[in-house]
């Protein structure tokens, strides 16, 4: 969907990534105008992931079990599974000058898995894909933003 300049939304999210593309879908359940801006289209045929021959894309988000349930009730999820996707039960970070470190262990916490490693485009991609279906999310791309001003309704400060 797209709007005019002068448009007036209730909330508006600057920034098509992850984040908030995912609360663009989440907002979406309620009775509010939203609009989603971001510098670049949604373009999937230029995702490593949603060309002819997928390529992996080697940005990667560790997604854990409460992304997960986040993305379920936005309703991707089942689509993400379908995808490259590999369940860790371990994990190790460093700092750079090998001085720190810290373990993490799906055992620790009586839990199967740590969580999930998924290639960034295919996430992005399920949302692009779910965004493009909303009716309520005002989709403002590509664009950026000049100036917002803020009105007041009438009898609120």
């Amino acid at each position: 969907m797209t709007t005019s300049e002068t448009a007036n939304f209730d909330v508006i999210i600057v920034g098509g990534g992850m984040v908030g593309a995912s609360l663009a879908c989440l907002l979406e359940q309620l009775p509010l105008r939203l609009a989603l801006v971001d510098q670049n289209a949604f373009d999937l045929k230029r995702s490593p992931y949603y060309q002819k021959q997928p390529k992996f894309d080697a940005r990667v988000s560790a997604i854990t079990a409460a992304s997960k349930k986040l993305f379920t009730s936005i309703g991707i999820w089942q689509e993400i599974e379908k995808k490259r996707i590999c369940n860790y039960r371990d994990m190790h970070v460093w700092d750079a000058d090998g001085t720190g470190s810290i373990h993490f262990n799906a055992n620790d916490i009586n839990q199967s898995e740590l969580g999930t490693i998924v290639e960034n485009s295919v996430v992005l991609g399920e949302l692009y894909a779910k965004l493009a279906k909303l009716s309520k999310v005002n989709l403002i791309v590509p664009s950026s933003i000049e100036s917002l001003q803020q009105t007041h309704i009438d009898g609120e400060q």
